[in-house]
């Protein structure tokens, strides 16, 4: 139980009891990377947690990333819950995700006021080759650093992205994905792994910008992407070729495309004076599904 001075610093004494079971040879899979409302409810999330991230790994997310296959998406939801409702957070504010959705749906309590969505059978196509992070053209948009492919740290494939900024200034890759043309808008899940060499030091979402053709002239627009799940984030370790230990976070965002002929660039940030790597980019575009045909019977009366 939290006494009464530990209630009134909830988030701080949450970094110290994970940074204590660390410490002792623990790993703490799930972190709250905001100040969560209310701590009375920090026992649902971790069970429901736990229960998210046990259906993860019977799934086996290696495989579904190398495999390139995208067959469903689950999402971790307060009981009752309207799938219409549920948003995430954007740099752009905050986005509905599924109105409209008519998949047929499934769910798994996993606490008491908590369920796991299951959103199956989608029709999703993938739009980045395996090792993509190593074989695309990836340019310094801005600020300044290094990037190289490096073969000793990576979570899936043959190379992974290693980036170091110099010191002062964040540094910004950029890389065309290609060209694109959409006739209706499509639902965007994007996944990747991240490895970081100090506790302290900040990750970014890749950002997806469009580029399309008004009036004869390029514009660009950044496409708002959220991350799913409370904030929840998934570690995994690294099969070390030495006697360091490593962790890789696997991260996701969705959002939405919308129709049109455009092109599509992503982007990659680095902290100023710091390095990150990057493993496993994955984009996925889900086709909404539509509306159920309506049909008359054979025997039916004009």
């Amino acid at each position: 139980m939290l006494d009464e001075f530990q209630s009134e610093n909830d988030h701080e004494y949450a970094i110290e009891l994970k940074d204590r079971l660390e410490s002792e040879g623990h790993k703490v899979y799930l972190i709250q990377d905001h100040l969560y409302p209310k701590l009375v409810g920090m026992i649902g999330f971790v069970e429901a947690g736990i229960e998210l991230k046990s259906q993860i790994e019977k799934e086996n997310l290696e495989n579904i990333i190398a495999d390139n296959q995208l067959g469903g998406i689950k999402l971790l939801v307060t009981d009752p819950f309207n799938i219409g409702d549920y948003k995430v957070k954007t740099p752009k504010g905050i986005l509905p995700v599924f109105l409209n959705w008519q998949n047929k749906l499934d769910a798994t309590s996993v606490s008491k006021d908590r369920k796991l969505i299951h959103l199956n059978k989608i029709h999703s196509s993938s739009l980045l080759p395996e090792d993509f992070e190593a074989i695309t053209d990836w340019k310094i948009q801005s600020g300044g650093g290094k990037f190289a492919l490096i073969k000793e740290h990576k979570f899936t494939g043959e190379y992974s992205l290693l980036t170091k900024a110099f010191p002062k200034q964040n540094m910004v890759l950029q890389s065309l994905i290609g060209q694109i043309e959409l006739d209706q808008p499509h639902l965007v899940v994007l996944t990747w792994s991240t490895m970081k060499f100090a506790f302290n030091d900040k990750y970014f979402a890749p950002i997806l910008v469009i580029g399309s053709n008004v009036n004869g002239k390029t514009q660009y627009g950044q496409i708002p992407l959220g991350q799913p799940n409370l904030g929840m984030s998934l570690y995994t370790k690294e099969k070390a070729f030495n006697n360091e230990t490593y962790y890789w976070q696997v991260h996701s965002a969705i959002g939405w495309l919308p129709a049109g002929k455009f092109s599509l660039n992503l982007l990659l940030n680095c902290e100023a004076g710091k390095s990150i790597i990057y493993d496993s980019l994955r984009f996925f575009l889900v086709k909404k599904p539509s509306q159920p045909e309506k049909r008359t019977p054979m025997n039916a009366k004009s």
